[in-house]
């Protein structure tokens, strides 16, 4: 079935640049709602996708260590820094690819944090969403396009350089510093009429996906 384009002209923006659009009040309707449902999730991402896909979230760090930063995220950071702390991985659950996850900090205090810094293969939710959920600052969202930076990731995960996926970033605060995280949907996370689990829905409404071609992205 077709899907309605989305009311975004993100052909009119650089090639090289992601158009990221802010989230925090509300989404567009031209976005599926089972994008929705997860672009608008509130509680771990990790526990989500055990509940929606079953088995164990199982974390393949690509990276993990001192980086620059994409001129996006510096302006999102507000900072003047231009490198901070890097840490890319792919989340797998039912043996498939579901999620790329990029998370970046400048923050003298973070990159100094015990807890970040020796994560390793475990996934970031189990930190972020120990003592309930964090306080967060901004969240966006956007389409990753082929031959954009974050696009790189993307290629890593699936092994395809002409893939679309939709992502969200959020600001968070952890310990009163920010911490960014950008969580790309791949394709596997979103086959024809997923939803995320109701209890895990940021409006506690479940929303239907019937209908939705959700491996054939719109734009």
């Amino acid at each position: 079935m077709k899907i309605e384009p989305l009311d975004i002209d993100m052909r009119s923006h650089a090639e090289a640049a992601t158009w990221w659009r802010d989230a925090s009040s509300g989404l567009p309707d031209s976005v599926p709602p089972c994008v929705k449902s997860w672009l608008l999730l509130e509680t771990s991402m990790t526990r989500a996708l055990q509940q929606a896909f079953g088995g164990t979230v199982t974390v393949k760090v690509l990276g993990d260590r001192s980086g620059n930063l994409l001129p996006d995220e510096v302006a999102l950071l507000d900072t003047p820094a231009r490198a901070g702390h890097v840490r890319e991985v792919i989340l797998q659950c039912g043996q498939r690819a579901r999620m790329a996850a990029r998370t970046v900090y400048v923050s003298t205090t973070l990159c100094a944090d015990l807890k970040l810094r020796s994560l390793g293969a475990r996934p970031l939710g189990e930190l972020l969403f120990a003592e309930g959920p964090p306080e967060w600052l901004k969240r966006e969202f956007a389409v990753i396009e082929a031959g954009t930076p974050l696009s790189m990731l993307v290629r890593r995960a699936t092994g395809r350089s002409d893939e679309r996926c939709w992502a969200r970033r959020t600001v968070f605060l952890l310990g009163h510093e920010r911490l960014l995280v950008t969580e790309i949907f791949l394709p596997a996370m979103l086959p024809q009429g997923l939803t995320v689990p109701t209890s895990h829905s940021s409006n506690g409404r479940h929303e239907d996906a019937s209908g939705a071609a959700l491996s054939a992205l719109p734009l």
